[in-house]
């Protein structure tokens, strides 16, 4: 009798083994409802492998504790715009070690500006996989070929005439932002390269045509979540990449809410428009929260950067005083 039970467990075993490895073959995994299915995004162009890049689960509308979370989001967005402090702010947050997530005004797109600065690094570590020797070329900074653009936030000037490496770039184009840092690297990169990763990561391309408004908090965060897996760069270049960005010195976000303590590898944008006093500014990035790390993204619409980075900075402080009281030591 028991020999016969074993064989039938074993059998269903396999049955059900094989149901979910010819779903997932196909990208998309489905659970015992529709509702509950988790798709898988695989990167594209092998004839053997079939990578996987990440994976969408469901909002879990059961989790009490993302319930929780999300009302006090909602709750301070709600009285933020009430009082002028913002016209639109989209939020999302994701544990990466569980894969729960909640999101505010998800679909409202807004135009990322710097934060773009983070697939044009990946697309150089990503190369520097296959040709090391990329990171240290030097490329010499021209000012009648790139003109110094003024920058508030940051400490340095490159020099015209002066030959810097790709890798002294990267830093200076993560850690300050610093915009001719960025335009000499985008104008030495494969720009097919560069937009391929926007379509291997799972994130639809960039139409340069419309630079305007077209990117997601959802779509943004992608970039962190293969940053933080690795699914994408290998785990020395996803090492390289976030030590940079918990060096940015950008410190009116996401920072601004957490402890001093706590590190966080982020990456903010700006934007604001000749035509109009509209402006935006975006934060986005891992907070390692002590053993349980969490992705944050807040980009905001408005009229004034110092508010909309009051927004960020106290959304940033109802998230991180949210999960300090999930797992701190009682």
């Amino acid at each position: 009798m028991r020999q016969e039970l074993s064989l039938l467990l074993l059998s269903l075993f396999i049955f059900v083994f094989g149901v979910i490895t010819s779903q997932v073959v196909e990208g998309v995994y489905f659970d015992e409802t529709e509702d509950s299915k988790v798709a898988l995004i695989r990167q594209k162009g092998f004839k053997y492998i079939s990578p996987l890049i990440r994976c969408e689960t469901p909002f879990n509308a059961d989790n009490k504790r993302l319930i929780s979370l999300e009302n006090e989001l909602y709750k301070y967005l709600t009285s933020s715009q009430e009082n002028g402090l913002a016209n639109d702010v989209s939020v999302y947050f994701r544990v990466p070690e569980t894969g729960d997530w909640i999101a505010v005004n998800e679909n409202e797109k807004y135009t990322p500006a710097s934060m773009l600065k983070v697939p044009t690094m990946i697309a150089y570590y990503k190369e520097s996989q296959s040709n090391p020797n990329v990171l240290s070329k030097q490329i010499t900074f021209d000012i009648n070929e790139i003109p110094i653009i003024e920058q508030a936030k940051i400490q340095t000037i490159l020099e015209s005439g002066k030959a810097y490496t790709v890798e002294e770039l990267i830093k200076l184009m993560i850690t300050q932002s610093d915009n001719q840092a960025s335009s000499l690297l985008s104008h030495n990169i494969n720009t097919n390269e560069y937009h391929k990763i926007f379509a291997e990561i799972g994130i639809n391309p960039i139409d340069t045509s419309n630079t305007e408004n077209f990117m997601t908090v959802k779509d943004f965060v992608a970039f962190f979540r293969t940053l933080y897996n690795s699914t994408y760069l290998n785990r020395k270049m996803s090492e390289k990449a976030l030590e940079l960005l918990s060096q940015t010195t950008f410190t009116k976000g996401i920072t601004a809410g957490v402890p001093q303590n706590v590190t966080v590898a982020h990456k903010f944008g700006e934007r604001a428009y000749d035509h109009d006093a509209t402006k935006q500014l975006h934060d986005c990035g891992l907070v390692y929260y002590p053993n349980h790390p969490y992705i944050l993204c807040v980009m905001t619409r408005g009229s004034d950067f110092d508010s909309l980075s009051q927004v960020i900075g106290t959304v940033s402080k109802i998230t991180f005083e949210e999960v300090d009281s999930w797992f701190r030591k009682q």
